[in-house]
C-alpha cells in the first residue's frame, strides 16, 4: 500500500473510532472548562478558547464530528503538499463551523499556500474583523502583509503596504500582548525597508525595553548594531541577551563571530566552547570555528582532540579532513600542521583517511609534486581500498591532467563499483576530453548508485548545455527543474536556471526570484552577481544593473562574458542619460555608482558622467574581446558602437586571434602559456599539453626567471615559455631525485613507497 493511501486510511479510521465520542455530544454540548488553552482536549473533544481583553473566556463548542473529520483531511492533504484539496476540505469543515478561528487562519494559510495572495490577506482580514481581541488573526495578517510588500514591484503600492503592517502590529498586535518580540521585529523591517534607520533601530530599544525577559530582542538589535558597526553595542546587546538566557544559542555564536573577526581570539573561545558542549553531537560548521581558534591561540593540543572528536562524530562525512585543510591553508601554518598530522600518523598507521587528509594538505599548499607522492603511497600500503586511486585520479583531472585522471579513477572504480563519486569524476574528466557520450554514461551510471542527488542532476544538465545548446536545451531545463525538486535550496541550479530564463528573454520576474536565492546562500559569487546584473539590464533597470555588475567584476576581473555585460550595461545607462534632464537625483546615483560612495565630488554635470560612462563602456568590452578575441557577436558589436574611435582595434584584434591560437592549439603541447586565477608552476607543469607531471616546474621556473618571482604567486596573464621536456638521461635522474627530496617526508613514513611511474 503506498503512504498517501496508508494515510488516508489512518484518517477514514481515526474518524470512526472518534464517531462514537462526538455523536453522543450536541453542537453546544461540551461543558466549559475553566482555564482551558487554545488546541487543549477536553473529555476527548479539542477546544479551541477566546482570551479577550480582561481576563478569561469561554471555550468554544464542542467540534461536530463532520468538521473534525474535514479538518483532518485537510491537514493530511498539507502534508502530502496538495494545498488545493487542503482548501477544498476546510472550506467543508467551515461548513460547520464557520466561526471557528483556527479554521478560518487555517484557510488563509492554504490560500497562501496556492499562490492566492490576495485571497489569503481578505481571509485573514475576516477573521480578524470578527475576532479583534484574537491574537492570532493579526499575527497572520501581518505576515500576509509583509509578503505581499516583499512581491509587489510598485513603489506605491509597497509603500501603502508597508503602512498597513505598522497599523496591524501597533494598533492591534502591540495592545493586545505589549511583549509580543515578532511585532518589534517586523515593525523594525519595515522602518528599515522605508528608509528609517533611526525609527527601526528605536522600536527595537522599546522592545527591549519593554519585554524584561525576552532573549532575542537584545540579540537581534545586537546583530543590526553590528551590520551597522557599532561594535561596542552589538556586544553590550549580546551580553545582555545572555544574562537572561545563559543557553541562549545565537547569541553565543554571534558574539563568538563578532570576537573572531576582531581577532580577540581568548574572547571567542569561551561562547564557541559553551556553545559545542550544550550539543550531544557537535555541528561541523561550530568545531571548525573552535579549531580556528585553537589555531589562532596555537593551542594545537587541543585542535587536535577536537578533530578527533569530529571524525569520531560523523564518520561518514569525507569532507571533514577538506575543511580543516582549508583552515590551515588560510591560516598559512603548512609546516605546524604537518607536523601535527604526523604525530597523529604515529599513533594510528593504519588509517588511510589520515594520508589522504595529508594529501589534501599538500594540494591546499599547492605542493602537488608531495601529494601525488602522498597518494601513491596510500595505493601501495592499501591497495584493496579505493580512495588512493580515487584521490589521485581526482586531483589529476583538477590539474587539467585527464589521461592520467582517467587511468586512476577507472582503478578506482573497479576497487569500488558502489561509490557514486567515482563515475561523477569520470564524466567531468570525460566533460574535459570534449567525449560527451562517454560522459553521459559515467553521470547516468553515477545517477543509478546515488538516485535523488541534486548534484548529479545538475552536472548531466551541464553537460548537455556544454554539448549542444541549442538542441539539448529542453533536457537541459527539466534537468535543472528535477535537481531543485529535490533540493529547492540549490544555489548553482537556482543561478543557473535562473540566467537560462534571462538569456531566453522568458519569465524574468521567477529568474530574479530564483537568483536573489542563490545569492542568499552566496551573497559574493561573482556569477550569481552577474546573472542578476544582466537580469537588470533586460529589465531595463539600468542602474540597479550596473551596481550588480561591478560586485560581478571585482570578484570575477579577468572574466570576458562579465566584462562583456559590464561594457553594454554602461553603454545603455549611458544612452538612457543622455536624453535626461539635469535631475539631481540622477546624478548623485551615477555619481555614486561610478566614482563610489566616498567621493565627494559634486561638479561633475550629467553630460560628464556619461562620457565616463561611455569610456567605460569601450574600455570593458576591448578587454573581454583581446581576452578571448573568437567570440564574433562581441566584436561585430564593438566595431558597431566603437570602431570608429579606436583605430588600433583592429590591429590589437589580429595580435590577440595569434596569440589565443599559439594558446589553444588543437593538438601537441604548448609553446606558450597564460596564467589563470589560482595557477602555480606545479600545476602548469601538471597539465597534459605542458608536461603532464608536477616535477618538472623547476624547468618553467628556469625558462622564465624574468617574469617569475614566487612559483606560487604569478599576476594574471602573465605569458610563461614552455621549453621542451627533458629527453637526457642524466636530466631524468637529476629529476628523480628533486622528487625524492620533495617527497621525503613520505619516504620516511614508509621505506617501501613506491616510484612514479610517470
Amino acid at each position: 500500500m503506498s503512504l498517501p493511501v496508508r494515510l488516508c486510511a489512518a484518517v477514514v479510521l481515526s474518524s470512526a473510532a472518534f464517531l462514537s465520542a462526538c455523536q453522543s455530544l450536541s453542537p453546544s454540548g461540551g461543558s466549559p472548562v475553566s482555564g482551558a488553552t487554545s488546541g487543549h482536549r477536553t473529555g476527548g473533544v479539542k477546544q479551541e478558547t477566546r482570551i479577550p481583553l480582561g481576563g478569561l473566556g469561554h471555550p468554544d463548542p464542542a467540534y461536530p464530528w463532520q468538521a473534525y473529520y474535514h479538518e483532518i483531511a485537510a491537514d493530511v492533504a498539507l502534508t502530502l503538499d496538495n494545498p488545493y484539496l487542503a482548501k477544498d476540505e476546510v472550506e467543508k469543515a467551515l461548513v460547520y463551523r464557520p466561526d471557528s478561528v483556527y479554521l478560518g487562519l487555517m484557510k488563509a494559510r492554504v490560500l497562501l499556500k496556492t499562490g492566492d495572495l490576495r485571497g489569503a490577506e481578505l481571509q485573514a482580514r475576516q477573521v480578524a474583523s470578527k475576532h479583534p481581541s484574537r491574537l492570532g488573526p493579526w499575527l497572520t495578517l501581518g505576515t500576509i502583509l509583509q509578503i505581499a510588500a516583499a512581491q509587489e514591484v510598485n513603489p506605491e503600492k509597497r509603500k501603502a503596504i508597508l503602512r498597513q503592517i505598522v497599523k496591524v502590529y501597533r494598533k492591534h498586535v502591540l495592545t493586545l500582548d505589549p511583549l509580543k518580540d515578532e511585532a518589534y521585529i517586523a515593525l523594525s523591517d519595515v522602518y528599515s525597508k522605508e528608509g528609517r534607520p533611526d525609527k527601526s533601530r528605536a522600536i527595537l530599544e522599546e522592545g527591549v525595553r519593554r519585554s524584561k525577559s525576552s532573549d532575542y530582542l537584545p540579540f537581534y538589535l545586537g546583530f543590526q548594531e553590528e551590520r551597522n558597526g557599532n561594535i561596542g553595542k552589538a556586544i553590550a546587546l549580546y551580553r545582555l541577551s545572555l544574562q537572561r538566557n545563559p543557553r541562549f544559542a545565537p547569541a553565543l555564536g554571534a558574539l563568538g563571530d563578532l570576537f573572531s573577526k576582531q581577532g580577540d581570539w581568548e574572547d571567542a573561545r569561551a561562547p564557541y566552547e559553551r556553545l559545542l558542549s550544550m550539543e550531544d553531537v557537535g555541528r561541523i560548521d561550530l568545531e571548525v570555528k573552535l579549531l580556528k581558534t585553537y589555531f589562532a591561540l596555537k593551542l594545537y593540543p587541543q585542535a587536535v582532540d577536537l578533530l578527533k572528536r569530529a571524525i569520531y562524530e560523523h564518520p561518514r562525512n569525507n569532507r571533514l579532513p577538506l575543511i580543516l585543510s582549508s583552515l590551515l591553508v588560510q591560516e598559512n601554518r603548512y609546516d605546524e600542521a604537518i607536523r601535527q598530522i604526523e604525530a597523529i600518523l604515529r599513533t594510528h598507521p593504519e588509517d588511510p583517511r589520515l594520508l589522504s587528509f595529508l594529501g589534501s594538505v599538500y594540494e591546499k599548499s599547492l605542493h602537488f609534486t608531495r601529494a601525488i607522492a602522498t597518494y601513491r603511497l596510500m595505493i601501495h600500503r592499501f591497495p584493496n581500498l579505493y580512495e588512493g586511486s580515487y584521490d589521485l585520479g581526482d586531483l589529476y583531472r583538477r590539474l587539467e591532467n585527464d589521461s592520467k585522471a582517467v587511468v586512476y579513477l577507472e582503478e578506482a572504480e573497479s576497487l569500488s563499483s558502489e561509490r557514486w563519486e567515482i563515475p561523477f569524476s569520470l564524466a567531468l574528466a570525460r566533460m574535459d576530453q570534449k567525449r560527451y557520450p562517454e560522459a553521459i554514461a559515467e553521470i547516468r551510471r553515477a545517477r543509478t548508485l546515488s538516485p535523488k542527488n541534486p548534484i548529479l542532476l545538475f552536472n548531466e544538465a551541464i553537460l548537455y548545455d556544454q554539448w549542444d545548446h541549442k538542441r539539448y536545451l529542453p533536457k537541459v531545463l527539466d534537468l535543472l527543474h528535477r535537481s531543485l525538486a529535490l533540493d529547492r535550496g540549490f544555489a548553482d541550479a537556482l543561478n543557473y536556471l535562473g540566467y537560462t530564463e534571462v538569456l531566453m528573454k522568458g519569465d524574468l520576474v521567477g529568474a530574479r526570484y530564483m537568483i536573489l536565492r542563490a545569492l542568499t546562500d552566496d551573497p559574493k559569487n561573482g556569477a550569481y552577481r552577474d546573472s542578476l546584473g544582466w537580469l537588470y539590464d533586460r529589465q531595463g533597470h539600468y542602474a540597479k544593473a550596473l551596481r550588480e555588475e561591478s560586485q560581478a567584476l571585482s570578484a570575477m576581473p579577468h572574466d570576458p562574458t562579465v566584462l562583456d555585460h559590464m561594457g553594454r550595461i554602461e553603454r545603455h545607462l549611458a544612452m538612457a542619460s543622455k536624453g535626461a534632464a539635469n535631475d539631481p537625483g540622477r546624478m548623485e546615483l551615477l555619481r555614486s555608482l561610478l566614482l563610489g560612495k566616498k567621493d565627494q565630488r559634486g561638479g561633475d554635470s550629467l553630460q560628464d558622467l556619461t562620457r565616463l560612462l561611455l569610456s567605460r563602456s569601450r574600455e570593458h568590452m576591448r578587454t573581454g574581446i583581446l581576452i578571448h578575441p573568437l567570440h564574433h557577436r562581441r566584436v561585430l558589436r564593438y566595431l558597431a558602437w566603437y570602431g570608429t574611435e579606436d583605430p588600433a582595434f583592429i590591429p590589437d584584434l589580429r595580435k590577440a586571434v595569434t596569440l589565443y591560437g599559439r594558446l589553444h592549439p588543437e593538438s601537441g603541447r604548448l609553446a606558450i602559456y597564460r596564467v589563470h586565477e589560482g595557477d602555480t608552476l606545479q600545476s602548469i607543469a601538471a597539465k597534459e599539453n605542458v608536461y603532464g607531471t608536477p616535477r618538472l616546474w623547476r624547468l618553467l621556473l628556469h625558462e622564465n626567471r624574468s617574469l617569475v618571482t614566487n612559483p606560487n604567486e604569478i599576476p594574471w596573464g602573465t605569458i610563461l615559455r614552455i621549453p621542451p621536456p627533458p629527453h637526457h638521461p642524466r636530466r631524468r635522474v637529476r629529476h628523480r631525485r628533486a622528487e625524492a627530496r620533495s617527497a621525503s617526508l613520505v619516504g620516511r613514513m614508509s621505506p617501501l613507497a613506491p616510484k612514479d611511474p610517470s
